[in-house]
């Protein structure tokens, strides 16, 4: 009986630690992480952490791999924007892997500066005046023999201010040229427009030093519903009598593609714009029912460059990633299409595509040509530091080419002391982060500019190539691995209780 009990009391032991083995195991699977990205970032935390902890090492040019050799006035507050090379060179996203030192080594105090003051943009929309203009109107000239094609001051009554009041004999010559499509306009159409409040509110900002002008367009609105591509061009005048033209014809149109609306209602407005405005719509002429112009201002201008960069496309055609080579302070993405194209894609970004691709929005890119122009979508603005895009198609037609990559980005202004005795050493590119100096207001604004004598050849650090799989693929493949694991555990779990069992 004895020896029967403790084989049962043995046998209940074994059971009770198989069971208490396949809790553990579950417990341990239920703390892995839903994704990838989760244990980078813990890693990424503890690393952090460790490296805080750590005692730190003295900053030596030789820490870095590559370096820029600068000169200027000693003793002075030097300033350089940063150039595209040391964004292909830093090895980390924050951009802390650089530092500035005198020609002894010894490190100098140094901030990156221009880059916060981007986040502050206003806009005002403002409606203006506009009238009809149509050639044949007018009322005087040198040869009447060939209506003008601008309008001069004879033309038209103003105000004592200057303000257009309206347009004489415009009703003398009415213009019988037939209309391509009902709801449009003879082919071209001529409008007249009184730009003084768009004037008034730039010189009104123009005041505030922090404030500056970063766009300006002119929307023309229509009730016109159909589909339409209208060319159009400008001239500019301060006295009604002497006109220029002012920048390059540009295009508006509306065309529909299934649900979606290629919709592009706005021209930029280039510097030079004085009081007067005359607009020349060609092709499909709309009638404006509203002329409006959108001015955004913001502090600080800040100077931007454009990167471009070739895309690898799948086999299939569907996904196309990019690799900008560096961690670029994007301001906005603009897919160029080699040809015609219109095609509704997923926007992702990644810094580590093995561990997955982050969502940035869906969007239509389209180019469309007609009559020797191209209109084309607008370009994504957004705010990231991420190395790796790729677009994925959302619908039936793949890509039949990979659209070029064109990312515009803000170049941080680096600014220090020139302590010591020079020239300086710009390092950059290593994995160590360093803590810029705070930096007085007034120092930045009486700094001098620092000269580049010589740079290293820098090359962006070759990564392997991006996986073109699914967005939602990688996640999938990862998911599924953990849980098979799982079930190979609990098998083996199983299997050896069954043996316990046989056994007893």
């Amino acid at each position: 009986m004895n020896m029967l009990a403790l084989k049962r009391t043995g046998t209940m032991n074994k059971r009770r630690t198989g069971l208490l083995m396949a809790l553990l195991c579950l417990t341990m699977l239920s703390g892995l992480p839903a994704a990838p990205e989760a244990a980078a970032a813990r890693k990424t935390s503890a690393s952090a952490s460790r490296a805080e902890r750590a005692e730190r090492k003295p900053l030596k040019p030789e820490n870095f791999a590559h370096s820029i050799t600068l000169t200027g006035e000693a003793g002075a507050m030097l300033t350089m924007p940063l150039p595209e090379s040391v964004y292909q060179g830093m090895r980390r996203q924050d951009h802390r892997d650089i530092c500035v030192f005198d020609s002894q080594g010894v490190p100098t105090p140094f901030a990156l500066t221009g880059l916060e003051r981007e986040n502050i943009v206003q806009e005002n929309s403002i409606t203006l005046k506009f009238f009809p203009w149509r050639p044949a109107s007018a009322t005087g000239g040198k040869d009447e023999a060939e209506p003008r094609l601008t309008p001069s001051a004879g033309d038209i009554e103003i105000s004592s201010g200057g303000s257009i009041v309206r347009i004489k004999g415009q009703g003398a010559a009415p213009d019988n040229t037939p209309a391509p499509r009902p709801g449009l306009s003879a082919s071209p159409s001529y409008y007249l427009v009184d730009m003084e409040q768009y004037l008034h509110l730039i010189a009104s900002r123009a005041a505030d030093a922090q404030q500056s002008l970063r766009s300006a367009r002119l929307l023309l609105e229509t009730a016109f519903d159909g589909d339409f591509t209208c060319y159009v061009s400008m001239q500019t005048s301060s006295n009604l009598d002497d006109w220029q033209l002012l920048g390059e014809r540009q295009t508006i149109t509306r065309v529909r593609h299934g649900e979606n609306v290629l919709s592009r209602e706005n021209i930029s407005l280039p510097p030079g714009m004085q009081r007067y405005l005359l607009l020349k719509l060609e092709g499909e002429a709309i009638i404006p029912d509203k002329v409006s112009s959108s001015l955004e201002f913001g502090r600080y201008s800040s100077v931007t460059a454009q990167r471009s960069v070739a895309g690898v496309i799948s086999k299939d055609r569907r996904s196309v990633v990019y690799d900008l080579g560096g961690y670029f302070n994007i301001a906005a993405l603009d897919f160029e299409q080699p040809g015609s194209e219109i095609i509704n894609v997923r926007l992702s970004s990644s810094n580590v595509p093995e561990q997955g691709w982050r969502f940035q929005g869906t969007h239509l890119l389209y180019r469309m040509f007609g009559d020797g122009e191209s209109v084309s979508s607008e370009p994504i603005r957004l705010r990231s530091r991420d190395r790796y895009w790729r677009l994925d198609v959302r619908g039936d037609f793949p890509f039949a080419e990979a659209p070029i990559l064109k990312a515009s980005w803000h170049p941080a202004q680096l600014t220090f002391l020139a302590r010591g005795q020079g020239p300086w050493t710009l390092a950059f590119g290593g994995n160590e982060a360093v803590e810029p100096s705070p930096m007085p207001a007034s120092g930045i604004a009486q700094s001098r500019e620092a000269t580049i004598v010589e740079a290293t050849q820098v090359t962006p650090d070759e990564q392997p190539a991006p996986s073109l799989k699914e967005p939602e693929e990688q996640g999938q493949t990862v998911l599924w691995a953990v849980l098979v694991i799982g079930v190979v555990v609990l098998l083996g779990i199983a299997l050896w209780l069954g043996r316990s069992m046989r056994k007893k």
